[in-house]
């Protein structure tokens, strides 16, 4: 990374609340393709934090993270140039994070109990609490206004110009 790029990670905590950007280890997907018993996976959390924070949410959606040596693709390059907009690309970051990226078309819907303890009503705000999962690391402020923008860009569009008035 340059000294003029943005850090990409926060420095990583493995407690806390459960926030949009989060990459956790070990969570069960499970796609009804799978068998109703799943894959564990690397994942990163894909639902807004404001969403995440409510009492009557009872699951986050996901997406898989995929090292970018494990995909065989010849994408590589378009990846790590944020041009293939079903993947959102995560940079290394030593020993804890492998290059790679995150499939928007691998997403999947987890219920918050299987990952995190009781919510919690707290001075500051109303959070769930991370439980027994492991919390690899998580998105700097920067680095989540840029997977806002992917979410944007593959689930809706950018538009290149205004829209045209009806009629």
């Amino acid at each position: 990374m340059s000294d003029s790029e943005p850090e990409f990670y926060a420095s990583h905590t493995f407690s806390g609340p459960l926030t949009q950007g989060d990459i956790l280890e070990d969570v069960l997907c499970v796609d009804g393709i799978t068998g109703p018993h799943g894959v564990v996976r690397r994942v990163m959390v894909l639902s807004q934090s404001c969403e995440i924070d409510k009492r009557k949410t009872t699951s986050v959606y996901v997406g898989i993270c995929v090292q970018i040596d494990s995909t065989g693709s010849n994408l590589i390059k378009e990846i790590r140039e944020r041009k293939v907009h079903s993947a959102f690309y995560t940079p290394t970051l030593s020993g804890v994070v492998a290059e790679g990226f995150v499939d928007l078309r691998s997403v999947f819907r987890v219920p918050l109990v299987s990952m995190t303890g009781p919510f919690e009503v707290r001075e500051g705000g109303n959070r769930w609490l991370l439980q027994s999962q492991t919390r690899v690391s998580c998105l700097t402020l920067h680095s989540t206004m840029l997977l806002q923008r992917s979410l944007a860009r593959f689930f809706g569009y950018e538009r290149a110009e205004p829209p045209r008035p009806i009629g």
